[in-house]
């Protein structure tokens, strides 16, 4: 195979239009982590909110149990970082429970699965294995309630990813153990080490009581959700943090702040030691890597996606000697491209099979859901708007916007292409991975009226000089 030399009038032409800046870093370390909690809530089928609500309910209870300000520090941010995990067991609690993702974390989140209750039972009759007839379904949902280790199950997979990934970020071993401990159960019910009493760490004891709290009250009001956490004292609970909650609750204290209008402002003005953690460019890194880490946990098909198109990304911009600081910025807006995929059921990124159309215009929409919870972090715009545009087309078939060449700079060409060339490379549900060879003239007959020239060129570049030392993706 020939190298390719891009054209450098057209990458001068397409300098020009690329507007990627630098971006100016939050203030504090809080900021990031805060501005990204929606990608947690979508990951896990949770509402959007609810990372921050329960970070403010865990700091009302954290003032209370041990005023030490490390102590308070390390909660805080295993509340932000509590579900950093959790997409890495959703294709296995969906396929046990035959639910769709939101469904599977409201059930377990509201029923006792160590014991069978009549609520429990019209909501699996209701919601679960859907798509199977009638006879079909009995088989199955018999033996998801006759199955006392869900939790356990469940909480196994979450906890080793949520420790990998929160070691990217986090900086206290105590902060790790929450996070890795917060599925534990009182009794020993819980997973994934069956813990029991003062075995769990005190600090996830605290997220575990205010994440049930945040998701109960959302759904059944406040007076139901401290019936229910006064209900499971001993066994879910410490009996002492559930006297606690009573208390907080009669006295008004327990909810302060969860009903601002403003959660970001509230839950960056409760972080106890704003200084704690630099918000300097490796910290600025390691966000993105652990939140790539997250959105590629999601799927089989989806391993390492992010994290590939990163490094393909970066690689074809050095080629294409774009400056530095685009580059920085390019493959920060890489690893978190797909972030908006979190939004989108397994079901779908799983199927085997071609999708629907209605599946279709699911799928299309990560683009747009990428743009918006990036937009919340301070100094992302850029990043958020190449993110929402990287499935644009010279053409104009892209979407979500149906932008043309005209419109589309080089740094949004640069990650297309290495998008598309790590999307076909991967192994999918109705085909097994592709030789990049073959991957290479797929894409040349995209372009240059889908993909831009100049990119592919240098892309093909790197592949040979990669072939060279036998290192070929």
């Amino acid at each position: 195979m020939q190298l390719d030399t891009p054209n450098p009038a057209m990458q001068d032409e397409h300098r020009q239009a690329a507007v990627l800046k630098f971006p100016s870093r939050p203030a504090v370390f809080s900021e990031l982590v805060a501005g990204l909690t929606d990608a947690f809530d979508l990951g896990s089928g949770e509402h959007s909110g609810h990372t921050l609500r329960t970070c403010v309910l865990g700091m009302n209870l954290g003032r209370n149990i041990c005023p030490s300000q490390e102590w308070m520090n390390e909660l805080y941010y295993a509340l932000l970082l509590k579900d950093v995990g959790t997409t890495s067991n959703t294709v296995d609690i969906c396929e046990r429970m035959g639910m769709e993702e939101h469904l599977c974390r409201q059930a377990l989140r509201v029923f006792d699965w160590t014991k069978i209750t009549w609520p429990q039972i019209r909501f699996v009759f209701r919601h679960s294995f859907r798509d199977r007839s009638w006879p079909s379904r009995l088989k199955p949902i018999f033996r998801l309630l006759r199955n006392r280790r869900l939790v356990w199950q469940s909480a196994r997979p979450r906890a080793v990813t949520s420790e990998l990934i929160a070691r990217k970020v986090a900086r206290s071993e105590a902060t790790i153990d929450a996070i890795r401990c917060v599925d534990e159960r009182w009794d020993g019910s819980g997973g994934p080490a069956g813990l029991k009493k003062h075995e769990i760490p005190l600090m996830a004891q605290t997220c575990s009581i205010a994440q049930t709290l945040e998701s109960l009250d959302t759904l059944l009001g406040r007076d139901e959700a401290v019936r229910i956490i006064e209900a499971r004292s001993g066994t879910w609970f410490d009996p002492g943090l559930v006297a606690l909650v009573i208390i907080m609750h009669e006295e008004g204290t327990l909810w302060n702040g969860a009903d601002t209008p403003d959660l970001m402002r509230e839950v960056i003005s409760r972080d106890p030691d704003p200084d704690s953690i630099a918000c300097d460019y490796d910290a600025f890194e390691n966000i993105c890597s652990a939140f790539a880490d997250m959105i590629d946990a999601k799927s089989h098909y989806t391993f390492m996606h992010s994290q590939n198109v990163a490094m393909l990304t970066e690689a074809i911009a050095r080629q294409m000697h774009l400056p530095e600081d685009q580059i920085t910025s390019l493959r920060r807006a890489a690893l978190l491209h797909d972030i908006g995929m979190l939004g989108i059921s397994n079901a779908i990124m799983d199927k085997e099979g071609p999708l629907t159309q209605q599946q279709w215009s699911s799928v299309r929409e990560h683009a747009q859901h990428s743009y918006n919870l990036l937009c919340k972090v301070r100094g992302f715009e850029d990043i958020a708007r190449i993110a929402r545009d990287h499935h644009e087309r010279l053409d104009g078939s892209g979407y979500p916007q149906g932008l043309t060449a005209a419109d589309i700079d080089l740094p949004t060409r640069i990650l297309s292409v290495a998008d598309v060339y790590d999307a076909i490379c991967s192994p999918r549900p109705y085909r097994n991975n592709l030789e990049p060879d073959t991957v290479l003239r797929i894409m040349e007959t995209l372009t240059p009226h889908l993909l831009d020239a100049d990119c592919v060129a240098a892309l093909k570049n790197i592949l040979m000089q990669a072939k060279h030392f036998n290192i070929v993706p």
